[in-house]
């Protein structure tokens, strides 16, 4: 209780400082929410884009390319089929894949600050 009291002033209610500071760490953790949430999805969509290029010599280009657009969907990411590139070194023989796309996202933080981030997903399985 001891710890309490200095937080409230004489009438028992939070004091301005604390309430202040309070809004400042809501204010600066909704922030940096923001922008943790793009990376977040980045690297959400660059593993299930590792995955499945793993699984390349089981499954054809396009359900690769189709469970990426089924994650990407699911992230709320602006990728469409075209953005997909898929390419085998030896294309007969299919011995290797690479997968890549890249997609822009945008930061808002209370609409005061805006930033465009770009992200460029490259996989490559020998």
């Amino acid at each position: 209780m001891k710890h309490l009291s200095r937080h409230l002033n004489s009438q028992g209610f939070l004091s301005v400082t604390t309430i202040i500071l309070l809004v400042v760490l809501g204010v600066v953790g909704y922030g940096g929410w923001q922008f943790a949430r793009p990376w977040w999805n980045y690297y959400s969509i660059k593993n299930t884009a590792a995955n499945e290029a793993f699984q390349f010599r089981v499954k054809v280009d396009d359900e690769i390319r189709a469970a990426i657009l089924r994650k990407a969907e699911e992230l709320g990411l602006p990728l469409t089929r075209r953005d997909i590139r898929i390419s085998h070194k030896n294309q007969e023989q299919r011995m290797d894949i690479r997968v890549t796309f890249s997609y822009e996202t945008e930061v808002n933080v209370f609409n005061l600050y805006r930033k465009s981030l770009a992200f460029e997903v490259e996989t490559k399985v020998p």
